[in-house]
């Protein structure tokens, strides 16, 4: 029995070969198309097909069928999987069943059974396999890197080998080498051929530069053979390499730039700079001139402390691995030594006689200031709290060069040190170390020393002890000149109060003091009651630490509220035309804050016309405010009614428990009467006792003519502008808005006003007061 086998590609193209049964060999490539031709035409003429059924493998169940029974047409079913990818032409000649993108699950046998309505069902045999070309293409040079698009820089006249390795691919792919689209001879570059690999050894002389190697693996008898091409990069070895700078030494945090000159080279090669030997990660400039065989870099780089005296060395690297090689050292690098001038890098340090910055009150301390100087430093100065430490210290010490030295410490010995080095490029601080001691208890600064309380009154006094360590217990007893008290143990429940649970207590710990950082607070707090006047008095805190005790204890007074002392010496210490100056010398405040009082008192009416008060026992009223003239007429006459007045002036104390006795002081002013005129009232003072000599006999004209002519006069002497007053009910004050030039005495008063002897008066408020100058009418 003769059968036919048949290699199918994607063009569907039928390849015989020899096979057995009636089996049709078929081979497709991976994810093309494939065609399996199945005859559908009947030997019987005027037979039809009826159908077409399509199995694969063992299967019983038909993958595939093609009805050709039904009237409305041709019916197609095939399974699920492969719905979508095959597909039976009928009208084709001959008839084909259609498998689109291959897979591998694809591969197997196939049977197309054919029926028709009269001849005799046919079968065809298919063995369908799948060619899958190899996917990817390595190739590695001797020392097993992955070489991509070029390979190299080589060496010129060095000798290199190369695999090329076929991935994947079924049938096994044959591997071959091509150089610049030519196959390579085995005798030409000393190829060897083998199945999956190819080894390919290349000697890197000039006719190989720039050359594309190809590797090429084929499995589909050219079809689609997979390639990957490479070229191969050659450097020529350099003659002369010269690194040189602008300038012989440098500033610390300045730019310089850098020259590495090559010659004898063709090709750039690469240029690595090291910085004692360690390869800097910078890129340099570079231009290579071809012609002259010469290549320059320049390299700008931003120079540190940390470079000064270190070899700066431009290399030139000539291998294929990325590493130096030894073939070039001769030529293959310059070096020159950097001079980097920078500013003082200090560190100041405790000696190592001191356990966390913590010394023994009376004990020795010193301090050694290291530094990093380029070029030698020209001064060392030491400081305490940012300041020189100063001859008066409170502490003995010595400097001796890099060192310093605190003998027997004390407290005024805390605090942080450091130490200041300047040379020729600039001056640096080191960072401040603190120095602590320990000592025993002392008083904290800031706090209340003062209490003052009445009889029976609780007064809770905190005391604040500072020391390293913190105080463990604290003593406190009451001392007067009649009695002492150890209150210790009879009004305090312990010793040291929990700061941490009270805020008052955490504000108290906190209290302002130049040495508080650098020793530990602790607060003790006494309830005292005074029920005695022999009660009030001193009362001491003392506190105990394991360093010992407290040498000068804290004294707390307990004083007693009361009402203050009058002022003393009070006495008027200047009187002018402008303004009275009235002081008096402090006095006992009862321990309360207190404050001063003036009132001023009509002597005659009793009225007050002023009261004033201050924080100091003095009082100074200034007059102020532009004078003009103010006429009154009284009603039944055209003269001016004046009369003296005396004022006494009472000065006291006050605080919250009530007012001392008044000091009183005397004084003789002036005091306009109140008067009337065309329904304008206005409460002035008592009518002067000149107003009775007014000659009433006098004739109306004779009178009005006397008055305008007093009034033309004082007009034209005071040049003022006469003010209108207006309508004012008869319980308010005037609004005088200007008043003539005083040349007389001068008071002072709130409302209502204190009164000078003199018609003519000016007013203005200040201080919550209202002063009034007058004149007498003879001034005018």
């Amino acid at each position: 029995m003769i059968g036919l086998t048949i290699t199918m590609f994607s063009e569907a193209r039928i390849f015989e070969k020899q096979s057995f049964a009636h089996l049709l060999q078929v081979a497709a490539l991976y994810k093309d198309n494939l065609e399996l031709p199945c005859d559908i035409k009947s030997p019987i003429l005027g037979d039809n097909v009826i159908l077409v059924i399509w199995y694969k493998g063992n299967q019983e169940s038909p993958a595939y069928t093609f009805d050709a029974r039904s009237k409305s047409g041709t019916l197609h079913w095939s399974e699920a999987t492969i719905s979508r990818r095959w597909h039976f032409v009928s009208n084709a000649q001959p008839a084909v069943l259609k498998i689109a993108q291959v897979e591998l699950s694809d591969m197997g046998e196939y049977r197309c059974r054919v029926d028709f309505k009269k001849a005799k069902t046919r079968n065809t045999f298919f063995n369908v396999t799948v060619i899958v070309p190899p996917h990817d293409l390595i190739i590695l040079d001797e020392i097993g890197e992955a070489v991509h698009s070029i390979a190299g820089p080589y060496i010129e006249d060095e000798e290199s080998t190369f695999l090329c390795v076929a991935t994947g691919g079924s049938p096994e792919p044959n591997i071959t080498w091509e150089k610049n689209g030519v196959p390579i001879m085995l005798s030409d570059i000393s190829a060897v051929p083998s199945s999956q690999q190819n080894w390919i050894h290349v000697f890197h002389h000039r006719s190989n530069l720039q050359a594309a190697f190809t590797c090429v693996a084929d499995n589909t008898d050219g079809r689609r053979p997979l390639r990957k091409s490479f070229t191969i990069d050659i450097i020529l070895l350099p003659k002369n390499v010269k690194l040189t700078s602008e300038k012989g030494s440098f500033r610390d945090g300045n730019e310089a730039v850098f020259q590495c000159q090559v010659d004898g080279v063709k090709s750039a090669p690469l240029i690595h700079w090291y910085l004692n030997s360690k390869l800097l990660d910078v890129n340099s400039a570079c231009q290579n001139n071809v012609l002259q065989m010469e290549m320059i870099c320049r390299l700008t780089l931003n120079l540190t402390r940390e470079m000064h005296g270190k070899d700066l060395e431009c290399k030139i690297e000539i291998n294929s691995t990325n590493k130096y090689n030894d073939n070039a050292s001769k030529h293959s690098g310059s070096s020159l030594t950097l001079d980097v001038q920078y500013a003082p890098k200090v560190e100041l340090k405790l000696g190592r006689n001191l356990e966390n910055s913590i010394v023994p009150q009376g004990g020795d301390a010193y301090f050694e200031c290291h530094f990093d100087s380029n070029p030698q430093p020209k001064k060392i100065i030491w400081r305490k709290e940012g300041k020189m430490l100063s001859p008066h210290a409170g502490y003995a010490y010595l400097i001796s060069g890099i060192t310093l030295v605190l003998q027997r410490v004390n407290r005024q010995a805390v605090g942080s040190y450091s130490c200041f080095v300047k040379n020729d490029i600039g001056s640096t601080e080191s960072p401040a170390v603190q120095l602590k001691i320990k000592s025993p208890p002392f008083c904290a600064m800031g706090q209340s020393l003062e209490f003052p309380v009445e009889k029976h009154e609780t007064v809770s006094i905190p005391c604040v002890l500072e020391s390293n360590p913190p105080a463990s217990s604290f003593y406190w007893h009451f001392n007067s000149s009649s009695h002492f008290i150890d209150l210790t143990h009879t009004q305090i429940k312990g010793n040291i109060m929990d700061i941490s649970k009270d805020s008052q207590l955490q504000s108290l710990s906190s209290l302002s003091s130049t040495t508080s950082e650098y020793f530990q607070t602790a607060v003790s707090v006494i309830p005292f009651t005074p029920r005695t006047s022999l009660d009030f008095g001193p009362i001491y805190c003392f506190g105990v630490n394991e360093i010992g005790q407290q040498e000068e204890p804290c004294i707390f007074q307990v004083l007693q509220l009361s009402i203050p002392v009058s002022p003393q010496n009070c006495v008027i210490r200047n009187q002018t035309e402008n303004f009275i100056d009235i002081g008096c010398t402090n006095s006992f405040g009862g321990n309360l804050p207190q404050t001063f009082v003036l009132e001023a008192i009509d002597q005659n009416s009793k009225e007050l016309i002023l009261n004033m008060s201050s924080s100091v026992p003095e009082f100074n009223v200034i007059f102020d405010g532009q004078v003009s003239s103010v006429r009154t007429f009284s009603d039944d006459s055209n003269e001016l009614l004046w009369r003296n007045t005396t004022v006494l002036f009472n000065i006291y104390s006050s605080n919250s428990k009530g007012s001392s006795s008044p000091v009183i002081l005397k004084t003789m002013v002036a005091q306009p009467k109140q008067i009337s005129k065309t329904g304008v009232e206005m409460d002035l003072f008592s009518r002067s006792t000149f107003g009775s000599i007014i000659v009433c006999t006098a004739a109306i004209v004779f009178a009005l003519v006397i008055i305008a002519t007093m009034f033309i006069k004082v007009c034209k002497r005071t040049e003022l502008e006469i003010p209108r007053m207006s309508k004012i009910s008869r319980n308010q004050t005037p609004d005088v808005t200007n008043s003539v030039q005083n040349d007389d005495q001068k008071f002072y008063q709130s409302d209502p006003v204190i009164i000078t002897s003199n018609p003519r008066f000016k007013y203005s408020r200040k201080h919550n007061f209202l002063a009034i100058d007058c004149m007498a009418e003879n001034e005018l």
